[in-house]
């Protein structure tokens, strides 16, 4: 969630400007599938705990009906939405078929464990909402700077927001940090 909230709230509002300079003009309606994409990326990241609980607990045969579950809803949603609006809606499948499985599983893990999943929506919530801040300073600013300054301040404002708000500490920030580095430098 760290990483897939801000990915989300950052490209849904830098789409179109991202899109134009990697591809040009001729592709800009492709923005619109892209926001609807990056908006399924949390319940993407949100399921896999979930779904690595069940093979924990040697219930993974509930992991197989649930995947397909959301199958035939993305099934569903392709079938209506695709011939109306295009790309835009297999993008709009994808995200209800995750949403649909996040809260399967959600329901499911309660039911099998009785486990109180308070903590974990309150710290998907504040990083959330950490990312929803930086969002609305990328809003502010988008029309004022370049699309790649806007990724440079958004990573800014939201380091600072997980700090500030003890979401992630200092060592953990630079830790992380030190790994990106790396990671760019040996593929560089």
């Amino acid at each position: 969630m760290l990483i897939a909230s801000p990915i989300s709230l950052g490209g849904f509002l830098l789409a179109s400007p991202i899109i134009e300079a990697l591809y040009g003009n001729e592709f800009a309606g492709s923005a619109a599938s892209l926001r609807f994409l990056l908006l399924g990326l949390p319940f993407l990241f949100l399921n896999y705990p979930l779904i690595s609980f069940f093979a924990a607990i040697k219930r993974q045969n509930l992991n197989i009906y649930f995947l397909g579950a959301a199958l035939m809803v993305n099934l569903a949603f392709n079938f209506i939405l695709i011939p109306r609006i295009g790309g835009a809606g297999a993008a709009i499948a994808f995200v209800s078929a995750m949403a649909v499985l996040f809260i399967i599983n959600i329901i499911a893990a309660k039911i099998v464990s009785q486990f109180s999943f308070r903590g974990y929506f309150m710290n998907a919530f504040s990083i959330f909402l950490s990312a929803g801040a930086m969002a609305f300073v990328i809003w502010l600013i988008r029309f004022y700077i370049p699309w790649w300054a806007g990724i440079i301040c958004g990573a800014i404002i939201y380091a600072v927001i997980l700090i500030t708000g003890r979401l992630i500490s200092m060592d953990d920030f630079k830790k992380f940090a030190l790994q990106i580095i790396r990671k760019t430098s040996n593929e560089i």
